[in-house]
């Protein structure tokens, strides 16, 4: 916001200044002239009073309009809100009554928007939103789209048609007071095209049987219309075995088909079909038209279609005796994990048994390496190689099977992370899973060290020593199935720390220096033990002087002497974090009067 001080016009040394006559007018009177001034006086102070009223009434300045919309796209209808801001020339925005933003619509036909910026969209179209204050404006661009029905009416829905029908959808859309909506443009398109089709016209075609959707689309609103396709009148059945006659305990399935009127075949999808036995002592039928052969005998097999009987069928139940036995050689299992045996059965034509209602019978050769139970249930026990002979009826065959160790699926360390101090030991443990997750023991462990310099591990053992410190990986592997390269493994870290410091010693215990002189001191750091530490691993050497005009000195050992007078050193070992470690050494310090120039700490 500008600001301005009102100061009087300067007044002029003389009337004739004021105002000057015209070639040949007379001269003004002396009240003319008085007049004229005053006029003039008027008219600067209004003119300055007018080019700063703003600062004068205290209403800012707008120096810029923003106008917004959310959202910028609506259908007719339906409303948005649009908020104008306006901002000084600062970038401040203004809350001021006299600079408001007014907004209004280019285009009131297709959109209005009221003083609280409620835009309510009326046609489809694009409009403008234009915002104005103290001059300045801002428009932001708002499209409307075609109004949303919120009521859809269709029919017929829903649609029931048989194969090759069709019948044409009448939609109607609404205003939420049931008014029609003219003119809107109407999109087709089905779920299960397989089962019905539809045109954008809105005609629906039956194909084939079943059930599907007719989906009706407007302004992005849908609705979806159930369509069931029945299947055609059945004038003809024929039913046959697939394979006839049967052996017992044999399932085969019916050979169905069904014809209309026409000689045409239909599909039997979506039909009450059912079927039944003559005699359930001889043979079965399910649902699905499979029929088991019980015992030696004949049965009639009839089928309903849609509640009318349509067709029968003979079926002749053989017994032909099991000829072989075939079972899976070399078969292989794991330790702990059940399985299964199961024999082949055929007759003398080469044609499978069915097991069902046959003596079976498992005699293993080695049973303390698996058992077998009645139903063909392995049980591995241990790892090995056996036989088995297994019989059904009366005929037998022998099979090779071996046991092997159950595969490891994980290998988990169990201390994740370690630390210890160099020379320090740590045992490392592990626990193997195998695919099932059951926890499996007596399998090796291979342990290795990422970097031997740091730690050390003993490859069998797992126990590892600390050397240097740093970090290293550590990993435990093992074979997933004993005899082949695959293996499984797992990581964890091991933080060798540096050997804590337990005293700090100088030596020489004091020192005489000349002001200006330098002298080199031996700081020597030990352990618990006793031991002498010769590195420092990360921690550092922090000397303190009681006094540093008189002398100072470093981590390096150095010692200088500044000015005549005594002075004591502090030497102390901190870590990384700034904490002290071990008991700290004092040197007394006593520096004489030299005349060379005084040593001066660095800053």
């Amino acid at each position: 916001m500008r600001s301005m001080v009102l100061s009087p016009a300067p007044r002029p040394a003389h009337p004739a200044a004021v105002t000057a006559p015209v070639r040949g007018e007379a001269p003004p009177s002396r009240r003319s002239v008085a007049l004229r001034r005053t006029v003039s006086l008027v008219a600067a102070l209004a003119t300055t009073v007018l080019g700063g009223c703003r600062w004068i009434t205290g209403v800012p300045e707008v120096c810029r309009v923003q106008v917004t919309a959310q959202p910028n796209s609506i259908p007719a209808r339906s409303s948005a809100n649009a908020s104008g801001d306006s901002f000084s020339c600062s970038g401040a925005r203004l809350n001021h009554p006299r600079t408001q933003v007014r907004l209004s619509s280019s285009d009131p036909t297709k959109a209005t928007v009221s003083t609280g910026g409620s835009i309510f969209g009326i046609a489809p179209g694009t409009v403008w939103i234009v915002g104005e204050a103290q001059g300045k404006r801002d428009s932001v661009q708002v499209t409307i789209t075609s109004e949303i029905p919120p009521i859809i009416d269709v029919e017929p829905n829903p649609v029931n048609l048989t194969v090759g029908q069709s019948t044409r959808l009448t939609v109607t859309p609404r205003r939420g007071d049931g008014v029609p909506i003219p003119n809107l443009p109407v999109t087709f398109s089905s779920i299960f095209p397989g089962i019905a089709t539809v045109d954008s016209t809105g005609v629906v075609r039956a194909v084939a049987l079943g059930e599907t959707s007719i989906r009706v689309s407007i302004s992005g609103r849908d609705r979806t219309v159930a369509v069931l396709v029945r299947p055609a009148t059945v004038e003809r059945v024929t039913i046959a075995m697939q394979r006839n006659p049967i052996r017992r305990g044999e399932r085969v399935p019916v050979v169905l088909r069904l014809f209309d009127g026409g000689g045409r075949e239909l599909e039997t999808l979506g039909r009450d079909i059912r079927y039944r036995s003559s005699d359930n002592t001889v043979a079965t039928v399910d649902g699905s038209g499979v029929v088991t052969g019980i015992t030696e005998g004949t049965a009639r097999i009839t089928v309903t279609v849609d509640g009318n009987d349509r067709g029968s069928v003979d079926v002749r139940v053989t017994e032909l005796p099991v000829a072989f036995v075939i079972v899976p050689q070399l078969r292989t299992y794991r330790v702990g994990a059940q399985n299964s045996l199961v024999p082949t059965a055929l007759d003398s034509l080469n044609r499978e048994l069915s097991l069902a209602g046959r003596q079976r019978e498992y005699v293993v050769a080695d049973p303390t390496i698996l058992t077998i139970n009645p139903q063909g249930l392995v049980n591995p026990l241990k790892v090995g190689t056996t036989t088995v002979r297994v019989r059904v009826d009366t005929a037998s065959a022998v099979a090779t099977v071996q046991v092997t160790e159950m595969p490891i699926g994980r290998v988990r360390i169990d201390s994740v992370q370690v630390q210890r101090i160099q020379g320090q030991t740590f045992q490392y443990t592990a626990t193997l899973f195998d695919s099932l997750g059951t926890v499996v023991s007596g399998r090796r462990i291979s342990w290795t060290s990422g970097n031997p310099q740091i730690a050390a591990v003993n490859a069998a053992t797992g126990l590892a020593t600390a050397i240097t410190p740093g970090t290293v990986r550590i990993g435990a592997s093992v074979d997933r199935v004993p005899g082949f390269a695959d293996v499984v493994s797992d990581v964890a870290d091991f933080i060798v720390l540096p050997t804590p410091v337990a005293t700090v010693a100088v030596a020489p215990g004091s020192l005489t220096l000349r002001a200006g002189q330098n002298r080199v001191v031996s700081i020597i750091l030990r352990d618990a033990a006793g031991e002498q530490i010769e590195q420092l691993y990360g921690r550092t050497i922090s000397v303190t002087s009681s006094d540093p005009t008189i002398a100072f000195g470093n981590g390096n050992g150095s010692v200088n002497g500044v000015s005549a007078g005594t002075a004591t050193l502090t030497y102390r070992v901190v870590d990384a974090a700034g904490r002290q470690q071990g008991t700290a050494a004092t040197l007394t310090v006593t520096v004489t009067a030299s005349a060379s120039a005084s040593v001066r700490p660095s800053p």
